[in-house]
């Protein structure tokens, strides 16, 4: 099995960024991240920043009822995102990342991308053997 060289693209759309917000968002409103110890703030709390939990600032914009299905979706088990969500979302002005940061990310990329997917390969290799299939 061959898992390296996938071709990949790298995403910076403000229509990504509001799916990521959706998501993070109903983990916010289920208390997921609280429960697996994660600090939700409005900014990175210094020398906690892996355990922070940053929302957009324009998210205090949202109204109850986005939180509320927010929560419906992070405790239901067939997960849909509801059209209100969307709507919130849409009113939600997320500017597109600097084609510079994401010109730098593909660069820094490069340097790890082969070693990442033969450690995944390596990874998923262990995971088959472990089990009887």
């Amino acid at each position: 099995m061959r898992t390296f060289n996938i071709p990949f693209s790298f995403v910076s759309s403000p229509e990504t960024e509001k799916e990521r917000l959706l998501y993070a968002c109903e983990n916010v409103a289920s208390g997921f991240y609280s429960r697996h110890g994660f600090l939700v703030t409005p900014e990175v709390v210094k020398k906690y920043e892996e355990w922070c939990i940053v929302l957009h600032p324009e998210i205090k914009n949202v109204d109850d009822k986005f939180w509320q299905d927010s929560y419906k979706y992070g405790v239901n088990m067939h997960k849909v995102i509801t059209k209100h969500m969307y709507q919130q979302a849409e009113n939600i002005n997320l500017p597109s990342s600097s084609t510079e940061l994401v010109k730098n990310f593909e660069k820094e990329w490069q340097k790890y991308n082969n070693k990442f997917w033969i450690e995944l390969e390596k990874c998923s290799h262990k995971k088959l053997n472990g089990l009887e299939v």
